[in-house]
């Protein structure tokens, strides 16, 4: 009888199972980044982003980010903890974040930016916010330079 039960059980589960995975969840998504330029000196990305807030009256907002040997960039020992990730930790921007303020990021958090690099990031937001095209265009009146990036941003638990 046991045996029986077992199997009927193990036969609706396959049974199922297509229906379970018939539609896949995507974990990412589309985001776009205003970016004012990537280097390989984080002193450089810092001063570059404190002109930048300062000229277009945005928030400074370095998310308890400072540099580190051998992650690039990373939170507090404390905040990681917090967190609960292992010291050093680094979140790219882009998960729960979207605003206009002026970040540094490290590029290996990314696909499409030179690895190595840190990112002077004006904004981030989803692909087709409004507010985000008015944004670009006085960026770009302040520092020609300035561009628009769009890239895929894992939305699932990273922990």
């Amino acid at each position: 009888m046991y045996f029986f039960i077992l199997s009927v059980i193990f036969t609706f589960i396959v049974s199922i199972s297509p229906a379970l995975h018939a539609e896949e969840i995507d974990d990412f998504v589309s985001k776009r980044f205003i970016v004012l330029k990537q280097t390989k000196s984080y002193a450089d990305a810092n001063k570059s982003a404190a002109n930048a807030a300062r000229k277009l009256k945005i928030k400074l907002d370095l998310r308890d980010l400072s540099e580190h040997e051998d992650t690039g960039l990373s939170a507090s020992k404390k905040t990681c903890e917090e967190n609960l990730f292992y010291y050093p930790c680094y979140v790219a921007r882009g998960r729960y974040d979207d605003e206009i303020s002026v970040s540094i990021e490290h590029a290996d958090g990314y696909h499409d930016f030179k690895k190595g690099h840190f990112i002077v990031m004006l904004a981030s937001s989803a692909v087709n916010n409004p507010e985000i095209e008015k944004f670009l265009k006085k960026a770009k009146a302040k520092f020609p330079e300035v561009f628009s990036h769009t890239e895929r941003v894992y939305m699932g638990c990273i922990h």
